[in-house]
């Protein structure tokens, strides 16, 4: 596993872009896109990064960060 600083701030602000959805019940059919379509209209401060927005193809990561982090622990969220 890679414990690179910089890793490690990527993986935290994965985490806490997700952290609504983790730490929730069930949602209702189509909530979680909604959910994720809103947090892409938020404004970011992306580590490593000169964008502030989460990007409609990103949306499609966040998706999947999410299914990652129900079934893993944090460092799922670091990329090797």
């Amino acid at each position: 596993m890679v414990t690179d600083n910089s890793a490690v701030k990527v993986a935290t602000f994965r985490f806490g872009v997700i952290a609504d959805f983790v730490n929730r019940s069930p949602f209702l059919h189509g909530e979680k896109m909604r959910l994720i379509r809103e947090k892409a209209g938020q404004k970011w401060e992306i580590p490593f990064s000169d964008r502030s927005h989460i990007t409609r193809v990103s949306t499609k990561q966040v998706y999947s960060h999410i299914n990652t982090q129900s079934r893993a622990s944090c460092g799922a969220l670091i990329k090797t």
